[in-house]
């Protein structure tokens, strides 16, 4: 995937902002942080975006700053959450992902808003439950965001053909690496009861 986005991004300009999204998640996951978040903030410039304005990126970019704990990314990241959906397409979906994060919605509610539309309906879903999954890591509450995460995956062929997919997955196999040393009967209490923090797992 790595190369694959680098080379679209080369040959269109950057003009598409997921392929900044696809591209910094390739980063993140291959443990190169700095370069995935930059790919994330490189796609806010592109010109074009998700129909919220570039809700998605945003998303991306809080999910960054909960795992690094960088207060300061997470400000810039709100102030743009906040200007976003401040516009007449913050109707549209993903803006409710932005709303979530700035506490706006409650998750029930941001689950309600998923569309009911076949396709649509799992794709909005498998965002929906990423960045669910991101405030819990926010709270430090792991087993959630383990679950979350898990969630995420479950919706069908259609939930991959959005970003927060191949995060997710990838994720999970960082967990599941962590894991695997630990004996079946002692995994959740590895994640809910012990002192892990999200530092200790690869992806961070």
């Amino acid at each position: 995937m790595l190369e694959l986005t680098s080379f679209i991004i080369a040959q269109n300009n950057g003009e598409s902002d997921g392929d900044f999204q696809n591209n910094g998640i390739a980063h993140w996951l291959l443990g190169q942080q700095e370069t995935g978040i930059s790919m994330w903030q490189r796609g806010q410039k592109s010109k074009y975006s998700d129909v919220a304005g570039g809700i998605e990126s945003l998303c991306l970019l809080y999910f960054a700053s909960v795992v690094r704990k960088d207060e300061s990314l997470k400000k810039t990241v709100e102030k743009g959450i906040r200007k976003l959906i401040k516009r007449k397409a913050s109707v549209n979906w993903p803006a409710p992902l932005g709303r979530f994060l700035l506490n706006d919605i409650e998750d029930g509610e941001l689950l309600s808003l998923c569309s009911s539309t076949p396709i649509l309906k799992e794709r909005q879903l498998c965002q929906a439950c990423f960045v669910v999954a991101v405030r819990s890591l926010e709270h430090e509450k792991m087993a959630d965001f383990v679950k979350h995460l898990g969630s995420s995956v479950t919706y069908g062929a259609y939930s991959s053909l959005e970003n927060e997919f191949y995060l997710s997955r990838g994720l999970l196999d960082s967990i599941e690496g962590y894991l695997i040393q630990f004996p079946d009967s002692d995994k959740e209490r590895a994640i809910s009861h012990s002192p892990i923090t999200i530092q200790r797992l690869d992806f961070c």
